[in-house]
């Protein structure tokens, strides 16, 4: 990506410039470098002063109104990534030096129209185990909402077993690759086994999913960092799932 230095925008800009500075959410960009997507969207990665959790934040000039609501879900998703203070009792028996958590955010698409962050957590906060988490964030730059699964695909509901079953085949089939490249056998594979990749009813919050350039990623929704089991849908397969005009279809595009 190509970096840039960020500038106080002239006439129709300023507006935008005057929202963010004088937000009650205002972000000190000052912090981070810059970072410039191939069709333009700019965005920083943003230490939190209070959290430590470094993630982006966007530069929108000409969609003011979005870019707030953007930067908004990621400030605050960025201060609750730290150990809370509600459950003193789990770390009676702990030492403070025992406690870690540890954020890794990756912008997997950053277009006109998609944003998408991947962010992983590794954390140990008291009690009897340390834990993982995959929290995406993805965000349509026209409204600046972010994007649920369910709001990918036209008549969800409806079709959701035939995607889901598409999911899971292209899933099974990547572990698959993975375990004949190691040598290993699939039906001793405890990530293979697991009921969200067999044939089994299926809930919506089981995959969640980031945009990337080939094509939409989607990961089972597991705790286990072992088990990351995931796959990238090429954009091409999930046309016929797309409503029209939506983030999919402009992903579909290129766009």
């Amino acid at each position: 990506m190509q970096s840039e230095h960020w500038t106080l925008p002239t006439c129709a800009g300023v507006a935008g410039v005057l929202l963010l500075l004088f937000s009650p959410t205002r972000l000190d960009f000052s912090r981070a470098h810059p970072s410039r997507a191939p069709d333009t969207i700019n965005y920083r990665m943003v230490r939190h002063p209070e959290s430590g959790a470094t993630l982006p934040r966007i530069r929108l000039p000409e969609r003011p109104a979005a870019q707030q609501k953007v930067n908004e879900i990621l400030d605050s998703t960025a201060a609750e990534l730290k150990c809370s203070d509600d459950r003193p009792n789990e770390r009676e028996n702990v030492e403070k030096e025992d406690l870690y958590y540890k954020v890794r955010a990756e912008v997997t698409h950053a277009s006109g129209r998609i944003f998408s962050v991947a962010i992983r957590i590794n954390g140990y906060c008291g009690g009897p185990n340390p834990w993982y988490d995959f929290d995406p964030l993805t965000f349509d730059l026209r409204s600046g909402e972010r994007l649920r699964l369910s709001e990918l695909f036209v008549d969800f509901e409806e079709k959701q077993t035939e995607i889901f079953k598409l999911f899971v085949s292209e899933i099974r089939s990547a572990r698959q690759n993975q375990l004949d490249e190691s040598g290993a056998d699939p039906s001793e594979d405890p990530c293979l086994q697991h009921e969200i990749v067999l044939e089994r009813p299926w809930e919506q919050h089981s995959f969640d999913f980031v945009f990337v350039e080939d094509g939409l990623k989607v990961e089972t929704d597991l705790a286990s960092p072992r088990c990351e089991l995931g796959a990238v849908i090429a954009y091409e397969r999930l046309r016929k799932f797309a409503p029209a005009e939506s983030a999919l279809q402009s992903a579909i595009r290129g766009e």
